[in-house]
């Protein structure tokens, strides 16, 4: 079931990708808003029908296959797979911010990210996910802390990043082309390693579920559910409250605290002891030492206020690069 379930969500995401760099770059466009809207809504459709048809079409009932596990471990797994949707959303959230001096913030620029962040998931579910005949062991703790490690660390490296992409932009000539390379370039040099590892513990958590052909489909579905209300919530709570209180780099770092706790609930002992420590410090410690924003990060590119600034006060400029 962790095997199948790696390719068809990574396969998904994958769709994710196609739509987020076809809306943003052709149909948005080719047929405005609310045309994208339709060709969406006749997508939707076309996978009714063929869903139709799926369940139309005569298969074998599968036999039992030994059980789910108990309830214990059900809530571990759930939470687990919450605290890392929840990581995962938080991290996209506050690289968007981070990089909007990097890439802009057109609607273009947000797509770029997006589908970054979008291909590093496909990539490391299909890639990193559970393969059929592996045990599960201590995969999903591993990976769980592994993925923390580049979250916590990268946040200082957008710098570089920036410096890296003026440079390239600098010395060659200016094309709109040359400027999308750049930008997924440069998100894809930090998004990459802050998702792949994390996007392969949702299928992992499903193997370690071990559900039975007849339960798959509720037990990839609960934890699916709960990866994606963990995102949600995440999400909005971090955008609205997190990250205008600590800024990016804070809230990347309790990201990968986050994830340390979901790694602290698939161990025991003193491995259990320590992942769980190590995940409150990154939560908790930004709070009472807050991380200095010289560079003024989290101040480039912010929301316009129009108590602030009029429309006439903006002046037409061409820049070339």
């Amino acid at each position: 079931v962790g095997s199948v379930f790696r390719r068809a969500y990574g396969i998904n995401t994958l769709g994710a990708v196609a739509g987020v760099l076809l809306g943003a770059a052709w149909l948005l466009e080719l047929l405005g808003n609310r045309g994208v809207v339709f060709a969406a809504a006749g997508l939707q459709g076309q996978v009714g029908v063929l869903a139709l048809g799926l369940a139309a079409a005569p298969r074998p009932r599968p036999q039992p296959e030994g059980g789910a596990g108990g309830a214990s471990g059900a809530w571990a797994l759930g939470t687990a797979a919450f605290l890392a949707g929840g990581a995962g959303l938080l991290v996209q959230v506050a690289w968007i911010r981070r990089l909007t001096p990097v890439v802009g913030n057109t609607t273009q620029a947000f797509a770029t990210v997006l589908a970054t962040s979008l291909f590093a998931l496909a990539v490391g579910s299909l890639l990193l996910g559970p393969r059929r005949g592996r045990d599960v062991g201590a995969v999903p703790f591993r990976l769980l802390v592994l993925a923390a490690v580049p979250v916590a660390l990268l946040p200082p490296v957008v710098g570089v990043v920036d410096d890296w992409a003026a440079a390239w932009l600098l010395d060659g000539p200016a094309s709109s082309l040359r400027l999308l390379a750049v930008r997924t370039l440069a998100a894809g040099l930090l998004l990459v390693p802050s998702t792949i590892l994390g996007a392969a513990v949702l299928p992992w958590l499903v193997r370690a579920a071990a559900p039975t052909q007849d339960a798959a489909g509720a037990v990839a579905g609960r934890l699916l559910a709960w990866n994606t209300a963990g995102s949600a919530m995440f999400a909005v709570g971090g955008a609205a409250i997190w990250l205008p209180a600590v800024g990016s780099a804070a809230v990347l770092r309790g990201a990968a605290g986050l994830l340390l706790l979901g790694a602290a609930l698939l161990s025991r002992g003193a491995r259990c002891a320590v992942t769980l420590g190590a995940g409150l410090v990154l939560l908790v410690l930004p709070a009472l030492m807050p991380i200095p924003d010289d560079a003024l990060w989290d101040a480039v590119g912010a929301s316009f206020a129009p108590e602030h600034h009029r429309p006439a006060d903006a002046t037409l400029s061409l820049i070339h690069i």
